[in-house]
């Protein structure tokens, strides 16, 4: 089973170094996986990066713009979540 520490170093390895933003865990394609925010340093754009949480592969790799990331949060806030 991968470790939030584990899934982390995986995470930044896929996100090109960049910062992490923010992590957490949840459900996607049927998994638990890690969730990793990353930033490069330079960019306004966020790459997402969910890890298998049992595996430690990586599931998906998204990159968000700005645009796409207030898109994100406006729908979060309206379906309750902070």
């Amino acid at each position: 089973e991968s470790t939030e520490g584990q899934a982390e170093h995986i995470g930044v390895a896929e996100g090109s170094g960049g910062k992490m933003q923010s992590d957490g865990t949840g459900n996607e394609h049927n998994a638990v996986v890690w969730s990793f925010d990353m930033v490069k340093t330079g960019s306004k754009n966020v790459t997402e990066v969910l890890v298998n949480a049992k595996t430690g592969k990586i599931v998906e790799v998204t990159t968000e713009t700005p645009n796409d990331q207030a898109k994100e949060h406006a729908a979060d806030k309206a379906n309750g979540q902070k």
